[in-house]
């Protein structure tokens, strides 16, 4: 095949002309924008806070970890999710005999499309559910801020069959971690009382709002990551914008009393499930409660409603001048842009907390907080283990009747 190889790699220097011009319409449009946005305040310094200012406050990062076997007859799959204590931050596990806390989730499934949604499904789950369990001044979550709460979302309401785990689970939560998770995410207020924030960090990011907002609908195709690469140098943000994304999936969580259903759901889980189970789904909508004021569709429609939910983009003071920004997602109290106190609020929020962050980046070589590092790391391994030591285990354990060897041999040649 060495056509293939020749035919490509002969191409090489096609491809790097064609996106050196791409890059090149970025890096001028950034520029003059950069310019512009050191003039006008938008780009601003973040905190560098030293060691003794990290250690006030204690900081994790909440990831989990999946992994799926499709075996011969059937499809093992594998999600379990735990935290990890920041490098300079107060510690809370580190240092100590005492795990963190952490959930997992194993299935063996026949063969279906949809196991690896419900793979997706219960690895979000496990990771709201560590963050109810964490007890840290500030959690960062892996991806979008609502990415995960959407995912379970979508696959509750998808079928029984989607359906099915997720609620095995939540009614096995006698400690109610799941609830607590998503009050974390929603409940502005209960941030205020508690003072647990908590925020979100994307690895990579396809959004373009901020391209819209910033340049004036200029032609060319980037995204807000790539932009916000080249305005921002180390020890630099942006001042904090509005998240509009995922503002219309609010519909989904409409309770209409006439059907006594919620409007996304695509099957009747009144009629369909137990009512224990029933109590378990109607508990994820209210919160636990039957104040509608406070349910989950009232705390989905206040983050935006209200202008509570934001994003920026901040390059860490140990970065390199080259590397990435990364894009911080957090809510605050409702603001109102008239008041110039209420803004002035939400730039303060943001250059807090992304201070903490800032602080938990221990050079530019490792790409993310060391806490986001550390806890992807460590979950990753027993995950692996554990699909290693079922797969193993299987033919000891089944019947033979039942072919066991035929379970755990590979699909493929």
């Amino acid at each position: 095949m060495s056509s293939i190889f020749n035919r490509t790699v002969g191409n090489t220097e096609n491809l790097l002309r064609s996106y050196e011009g791409i890059i090149g319409d970025i890096s001028s449009v950034a520029k003059s924008l950069r310019e512009e946005f050191l003039q006008n305040g938008t780009i601003i310094g973040i905190p560098d806070l030293s060691d003794a200012e990290a250690a006030q406050t204690s900081l994790c990062a909440v990831d989990g970890a999946s992994a799926s076997d499709k075996m011969q007859s059937a499809d093992l799959l594998i999600a379990g999710s735990s935290l990890h204590d920041g490098a300079r931050s107060k510690p809370i596990y580190t240092g100590t005999d005492v795990e963190p806390p952490s959930l997992s989730y194993s299935d063996i499934r026949i063969h279906s499309s949809k196991n690896d949604e419900i793979l997706s499904a219960m690895r979000a789950f496990t990771e709201i559910y560590v963050l109810g369990e964490a007890p840290h001044d500030v959690s960062i979550i892996d991806g979008a801020y609502l990415g995960n709460f959407l995912t379970v979302l979508y696959k509750l309401q998808e079928s029984p069959q989607t359906a099915e785990r997720i609620i095995q689970f939540l009614r096995e939560d006698t400690n109610g971690y799941f609830i607590k998770g998503l009050q974390k995410i929603f409940n502005v207020d209960l941030k205020k009382k508690t003072g647990q924030e908590v925020v979100a960090l994307a690895k990579s990011d396809s959004s373009r709002e901020m391209v819209r907002e910033y340049t004036d609908g200029t032609s060319f195709f980037v995204t807000d990551k790539i932009l916000a690469e080249y305005l921002l140098e180390p020890g630099e943000m942006l001042l904090p914008l509005d998240v509009k994304a995922n503002k219309d999936k609010v519909s989904m969580l409409e309770y209409v009393s006439g059907s006594k259903n919620w409007t996304g759901f695509r099957w009747n889980p009144r009629k369909t499930l137990s009512a224990e189970d029933f109590k378990a789904v109607e508990d994820f909508f209210t919160f636990g409660n039957k104040d509608t004021d406070k349910d989950l569709f009232s705390s989905y429609t206040y983050l935006y409603d209200f202008k509570s939910y934001h994003y920026t983009y901040f390059k860490p003071t140990r970065f390199n001048p080259g590397s990435h920004a990364l894009r911080l997602e957090f809510t605050t109290r409702g603001i109102n842009r008239n008041v110039p106190g209420d803004l002035q609020h939400r730039i303060d929020k943001a250059s807090e907390l992304v201070g903490y962050v800032n602080a938990d980046v221990i050079n530019a070589a490792v790409k993310e907080p060391f806490s986001q590092f550390m806890v992807d790391k460590s979950v990753k391994m027993p995950v692996s283990a554990s699909m290693k030591q079922i797969k193993a285990t299987i033919p000891t354990l089944m019947k033979s009747e039942n072919n066991p060897m035929g379970l755990v041999a590979s699909y493929r040649t």
